[in-house]
């Protein structure tokens, strides 16, 4: 993460901020402080936007109709069953597989 601090801190050096307040918490305004100061920022804001997936993966812990192998009555309709992450934000996706996963359910209870 060394690296792109030192980038955003030369972008700041290129940037006239004008004052306000953009800016002010940022990892590149430490840029001019020691490292300790700079890697103590990013260990306390550094996070992702990803979402993670594939935590119970079809296939190996659920089964195409979502059901937890091994455990009766449990199933599992989240990005968590997705193999991989799509290209896209995983929303659509996981509203498809509550959707799937709420027709399974219905269809269990039906035949029984």
């Amino acid at each position: 993460m060394r690296k792109p601090a030192n980038g955003l801190a030369k972008t700041f050096d290129l940037i006239a901020v004008g004052g306000g307040a953009a800016g002010a918490t940022c990892a590149g305004r430490l840029a001019a402080q020691n490292s300790k100061a700079v890697d103590a920022h990013i260990d306390a804001h550094l996070g992702t936007a990803y979402h993670p997936v594939g935590t119970c993966a079809i296939g190996a812990v659920v089964g195409h109709d979502l059901a937890v192998r091994g455990i009766h009555r449990l199933s599992v309709a989240d990005a968590s069953v997705m193999p991989r992450i799509t290209s896209a934000n995983t929303n659509a996706p996981s509203i498809m597989i509550g959707h799937r996963a709420a027709r399974l359910i219905t269809q269990q209870i039906k035949a029984k």
